[in-house]
Formats: structure tokens, sequence, C-alpha cells
């Protein structure tokens, strides 16, 4: 074998025109727990007003509406720009939320296992394509209107999607397909090559599925949201934050809503960066239900390369490079065994719900009287509280049994067993109530050691210090005090051994399974207990930790002091995300690989219909002309007049030069352009991408 060679090359030679100016512009991220608004004055880069509500999930509007009652009006009337960031795609997909899809395939020379593809209803259809995208085998029209037909009536889809072998170099198939589909259904259909420029058909399938899946649910929000702004008589125009931390109007979003999986992770990251100006950092974000963990490097936020995970699907998304873990400011804290336990789960902190409801204290008098029981666990003390959501959910006779009794007060899950009647507290079906967001869990959280440790004079305070005396005692410590300095040191532990685990991911080829190393688990324990009796781990990190997130200050000194580093708690890093959120711009970016051809000729990766060149700057030139024409065309689509296209170019080579055999010879392999244009929001073109 020879070196592998890669050649760089870099043009800026397509002109720039001005965005419509906008001076002040609202940013909204509806997390998991929490919903931030803030008024963001673009001429002196100031926020003006921010604001913060508890986040509604069965319904997300009850939450964006408390959240602007808190804004300045008079600043709510200057509001040229609206831009979101939300959980919704990524949660809507995790749960299995979304319309029927209907998935259709043309898979390579026959080689296809259902099992390759997890998804019913899946079609294999006629119709092949060879590696370098010429057709072997053409559609058969009338077999896509019969199976387009079929699967309407035995399965009832609502959508369609359409994946091909080889469809990034020849999407013809693809795009005959969804012609047919939709001139015969009038259903969306969506399609891998529109989603992805990477190869692996198959994944491009997954993904061609979850983005038809959602649109009902990111549709739904989108119009909701619209009809809030509506009746603040606030008719600026709305962009939404993708997971790559870029702005896309709402046409495009609806177009590819698989696209926002990760748009708060993403604002969040975009919203330290900003606040901060630093070029190189690693980012924190504590929310309520997760922490997230990215990385800056030379002012750019890491992505991943090729495409992110969601609710354990390998997907073709581009999205930032995040860690996420099910640790948070409201993640519940409990014993087992006498061993305190922390998340994954989240609930509603015992303190919040304790300054809501009165009879919280009867229900913490049933744990206090039966106390010995809870030696083994204290599951059975979580606290049961109706919502606001009034779901026509068809209950069962210990459902409403359920429903009844806690009209009256909050109940832990012991106590309805007993009401309930069931043998045992696991018995209680809470499941479907908790799943139609008619009930939420109540129990202790660190939001509610903070609210001790920082003595806030708040109702719900005693009823979280009666609860925290108790997990002290099941705990073996010696006091209150210090159980809360051993919760708050344990997540300080976890969220940097995270911070570890991420660097070492960037630092070292990708398939060292880190978590799997005997060699590093042990060196990561000598790190962690200091317990190696003939030296000192310690990691010395070159980079700066920036702590974004409303509880982030209880928790970054003890984590910058793990990885010996300094640390950076910005102003407002309360609503950082909602700030990453008004501050992003549009990005389009598309790439495109030449290739050679066993005839000698080249072929180009990425663009619809197959051509062959006869040399490489032929191909190289029409690549770039038609790369700058879409990305420019998208540009419009996404919200921007932003005309300026930076061209990068990168060849991949084999250099023989070092054998004797193939003297001063090299061989090309491939050849990469890639198209990227950044631009601001435009007014006028965000109103016109309004229409879906």
């Amino acid at each position: 074998m020879g070196n592998t060679k890669s050649t760089n090359y870099k043009k800026d030679k397509f002109s720039s025109c001005n965005s419509s100016y906008i001076k002040h512009g609202m940013g909204i991220d509806v997390g998991g727990t929490h919903t931030d608004v803030v008024i963001f004055d673009f001429e002196n880069n100031l926020l003006l007003s921010k604001s913060k509500a508890q986040t509604t999930p069965w319904d997300f509007t009850i939450g964006i509406k408390n959240a602007l009652q808190e804004i300045n009006k008079e600043y709510l009337k200057s509001v040229e720009l609206v831009t979101v960031s939300t959980t919704l795609a990524t949660n809507a997909i995790v749960e299995g939320k979304g319309q029927n899809v209907g998935l259709i395939i043309m898979p390579p020379y026959n080689l296809f296992e259902p099992s390759d593809i997890p998804h019913d209803p899946i079609r294999i259809i006629k119709g092949r394509l060879d590696i370098d995208g010429s057709e072997i085998e053409p559609i058969d029209t009338e077999q896509v209107r019969k199976i387009g037909k079929e699967l309407i009536e035995n399965y009832g889809v609502d959508a369609f999607a359409v994946s091909g072998y080889a469809s990034t170099i020849n999407p013809e198939h693809e795009m005959l397909v969804k012609d047919i589909l939709h001139r015969e259904t009038g259903l969306f259909v969506s399609c891998g090559h529109e989603l992805s420029e990477l190869l692996n058909f198959k994944t491009r399938a997954t993904t061609a599925v979850l983005n038809a899946r959602i649109i009902p649910q990111v549709k739904r929000f989108i119009n909701d949201l619209k009809n809030i702004l509506n009746e603040l008589n606030l008719n600026a125009p709305i962009a939404i934050v993708k997971g790559d931390g870029s702005l896309v109007s709402i046409g495009m979003a609806l177009e590819r809503p698989v696209e926002i999986i990760h748009s708060g992770s993403a604002s969040s990251i975009s919203g330290a960066r900003h606040l901060t100006n630093f070029d190189d950092a690693i980012v924190i974000d504590i929310g309520g239900t997760s922490t997230d963990i990215g990385l800056i490097k030379n002012g750019t936020i890491k992505e991943c390369s090729d495409g992110t995970l969601v609710g354990g699907r390998k997907t073709h998304v581009q999205a930032i490079d995040v860690t996420t873990i099910g640790l948070g400011a409201d993640s519940y804290i409990k014993v087992v065994d006498g061993e305190i336990e922390i998340g994954p789960v989240h609930v509603s902190p015992i303190s919040w719900i304790g300054s809501l409801h009165d009879g919280v204290r009867y229900a913490i008098d049933y744990v206090e009287k039966n106390f010995e029981f809870y030696k083994n666990s204290t599951e059975p003390i979580q606290i049961i509280a109706l919502t606001q959501c009034r779901d026509k959910l068809r209950l069962t006779v210990r459902e409403k049994m359920i429903i009844e009794a806690l009209k009256s007060r909050p109940h832990t899950i012991d106590e309805l067993a007993e009401i309930t009647e069931v043998k045992n507290w696991h018995l209680v079906p809470l499941l479907r109530l908790e799943k139609a967001n008619i009930i939420q869990r109540c129990g202790l959280t660190p939001t509610d050691l903070i609210h001790i440790k920082e003595k806030f004079d708040k109702t719900g305070k005693k009823i979280a210090c009666r609860l925290s005396e108790m997990y002290s005692t099941l705990g073996g410590f010696s006091s209150r005090d210090e159980f809360i300095k051993y919760v708050f040191n344990t997540i300080a532990r976890i969220i940097a051994t995270e911070i570890i685990y991420k660097l070492l991911d960037y630092e070292m080829p990708r398939n060292i399974n880190f978590r799997k190393s005997s060699s590093i688990q042990k060196t990561m324990e000598m790190w962690l207990n200091r317990e190696s009796t003939t030296m000192d781990v310690i990691f010395h990190l070159k980079y700066p930790v920036i702590g974004v997130g409303a509880p982030i200050k209880y928790f970054l000194p003890k984590i910058s002091s793990y990885i010996n580093t300094k640390y950076i708690i910005p102003d407002n890093t309360d609503v950082a995300s909602a700030i990453g959120a008004i501050t992003s711009k549009i990005v389009i970016s598309k790439h495109v690989r030449i290739h050679p051809t066993k005839k000698n000729e080249f072929i180009i990766e990425g663009l619809s219909g197959r051509r062959v060149f006869f040399s490489l700057d032929e191909a190289n030139n029409y690549a770039i002309n038609k790369l700058v024409d879409i990305v420019r065309s998208m540009g419009v689509k996404a919200g921007t007049s932003e005309k300026k296209v930076d061209i990068n170019i990168n060849d991949l080579q084999i250099n023989f030069s070092d054998n004797d055999y193939f003297l001063n010879d090299t061989i090309f392999v491939e050849r990469t352009i890639s198209a990227v244009l950044k631009g601001l929001p435009d007014i006028s073109k965000l109103k016109d991408n309004d229409k879906y």
C-alpha cells in the first residue's frame, strides 16, 4: 500500500449581498424542563429582557405563554424576528410518536434482509442502480402505484419514505418513485437523497422514515406558536434552530423536520460561544433533565461527521457532536439498600409541588409514619400529582380511582397502592397516565438540595427539608449537610468523567471503546479516587470550561477542580439556549465527490442526474457551478439573501513514490468539493417561506 494524501484548496470567489437589518429579535428555547424567552438587541449586542417558565409537555403553548407574560411588553412590540429551539423533534422520535410511514426501498443486487431496516410496513420494488449510479433495472411505475395503494388501504400509512442504493450518485429512481406516489396519493414523500449526501442507503432509509414520521408534531407546534404570537399582535417571521446550530425557515423545517433534532443542545452550545467569544472551550450545559457536553475548536462547534444517533437509531442528520447524559438538576435521587443513586429518571422537584399543594405535607406525614418500610428503597415514596392536562384517555377502574384520589391532593405511590388495593406499589397503574401527561412524578432532586443550601424562602422548602432528612438517615450520613455534599460531589465526578471521555474520543481513533478498556478504566479510577501507591493521575485540560444553565454555579467549581482548568460562568447563563437561538445564523452546506471510473472517465456523486465527464477539470467546473446554484437557492428557501459561497476542494490520492515498483506514481482516488453559504436571517425571505 502507498501513502494516502489529502490536498486542500479554498476559493472565496462568489459575491455577497446585505441582508435585511434586524434590530430586535426574540429567542425561545423549549427545553425538557423549562421554557426560556429572551429579547435581544443586535445593534448593541445586548440582552434586553428574559424570562423562564415550566415546560408543559402536554401543551407546549402553556409554558411559552407563561414565559412571555414575564417579558417587558414594550420590548415585545419591537421584535422583528422570532427564533425557536426545541426538544420536540428529538422527543417525538425517542417516544415513537408521529404518523404511520410506508417505506419503499431499492436495495443493491437484490441483497436485503428484513432485519436490515427494522421498520413496518416496508416494501421492495424494482429499480436497481450499479455502484457508479448507472441503471441496471428500471422502475416499474405500475408496481409503485399498486404498492402505494396497498400500503394506504391495508396499513393506513399517512406518508412515504423512499431510499435506494447509489441514490446519492444518481437520485433519478428515488425522484421518479416520489413523483408517482405523490401524484397517486397526495401524501408527503421523503427521499433519502434529499436528506443525506453520505453512502449507506439503509441509514438514509431510516433518516427518511424519521423525517416523514414527525411532520405532524412539528407542524402542530409551529401552528400553535404562530397563534400565540398572533394573540400578542406579533407578526414577526419565525426561524427554527437545526441540530447543527444554524437557522432555517418554517417552510424548510417542515420539509426536513428530522434536521431539527438536537436543536436545544445546539442552541446551548451556540449561546455559550456567543456569551464568551471563546474560540476553544469545553461547554457544559446542566439543565433540569440532562447535561450536554460539547466542544468548541477554532471558533467552530464540533459536529458529527457521519450523522448522529437519535433514540438508538443511526441517522445521516448533521448535528453537533454532543454528549448527553441523563443527569440534571431535576434528576430523581433515590436510596437503594443504603446506596445513593441519581438519575437518569427526571421528576419534578418536591419543593416545587410542595409550594403548589399544601396537601403534600400529608403525603410526607404518611412516609414518616412508615419510615421503616423504606430502608430497601425510597421509590415507593415518589409523589404523584395531577397536571393541567385533560387528555381524553379511556380510563380503567383503577386509573379512575387514582385520578379521584389525586383531585384532593398529591399522594405517594405507596398511598395509591392502598387506595387501588394492589398488592405491591410496582403494580399501581401509572404508566398510561404518565405517558398521556395526565400525572407527573415528583421526588427529591438536586434542585431541592439547592433550595435547602441557599435557604430559599419558599413554602416547598420545608417539604424538601423533611424528605432530605429521611434520605440522609437511610443513606447512613451523619447529617443532612453531609448528604447534600455527597450528592453534589457525585454529580461533579460524573460530569468530569464524561468530559475526559469526550476529549479522549476527540483525540484518539474512533474504533477504540474507552468504556470497555480495562486499562483506561483503571486509570480513571486512580484519577478519581487518588488510590495509587506509586503515582498520582492528574488531567490538566488546555481548554477552559464554559458553564451554562441555571444550576451550573453549584457544580462547575468542583468539576473544574477534577480536570484542572479554569472555568467561566457568563452573565445570563440561565438563558444561554434562548440567546443561542436568536444569535444563530443561516448556514447552508452541500458536498459532492468526483470519482474516476474504470474507463478513465469521471462521475459526480451527490448531484441529480448521472453524467459522465472526460476530464477532472470538466467535472470540477460543472460541480462547482451546480453547487453554487444549489446552496444559493437553498439559502433563499432557508431565509437569507446572502450570496457569498465558500468553495473547499479536497483531493484524496495514494502516493506510491516510496515503492520500488511505482516510482513517483500517484493514483487519484476522489475529489470532495464543499460549498458553504453563511448569512444573516432576512425578514422578507423568511416571510416568503412562511407558507406551508
